[in-house]
């Protein structure tokens, strides 16, 4: 991965995870590989990144029967994650706010979303002073 390209998005949204079975993609023989690419998207979007929980909790649902689109997708988040290594949560004012304290919270759901399960996703962020500061 280190001379792989870098990525603007986490997840392509063109591509359906829940319906690998159904293209006919292969099925990957040793998922160890997938499965530590996942384990360590998901400490990275518990610990520090909060723009990433969506597609690691995607990746999650396949962890033990990932198909090749399921590898290129992990994958995809690493090269997301190197081109923008450098981001920092930054704290201050802005001039759309009168007061630098200011807490706001936004939050945006997908009901049923996983057309194999029928599961749906659910997240939300909360900024003090235009930083994040809790996210799930």
């Amino acid at each position: 991965m280190q001379n792989a390209h870098g990525a603007l998005t986490p997840m392509d949204p063109n591509v359906k995870l829940d319906l690998a079975k159904d293209r006919g993609e292969i099925e990957l023989k040793d998922i160890k590989g997938y499965q530590a690419i996942v384990g360590s998207l998901m400490y990275a979007a518990l610990a520090t990144r909060f723009d990433i929980p969506f597609a690691v909790a995607a990746l999650c649902r396949y962890h033990s029967h990932p198909f090749t689109s399921h590898l290129t997708s992990g994958k995809r988040v690493l090269q997301y994650l190197k081109s923008t290594a450098n981001f920092r949560l930054h704290f201050g004012s802005s001039s759309s706010t009168k007061r630098n304290d200011q807490l706001t919270g936004y939050t945006d759901s997908h009901w049923a979303n996983d057309s194999a399960h029928g599961k749906s996703q659910a997240g939300h962020v909360y900024l003090l002073s235009n930083g994040d500061v809790s996210w799930q």
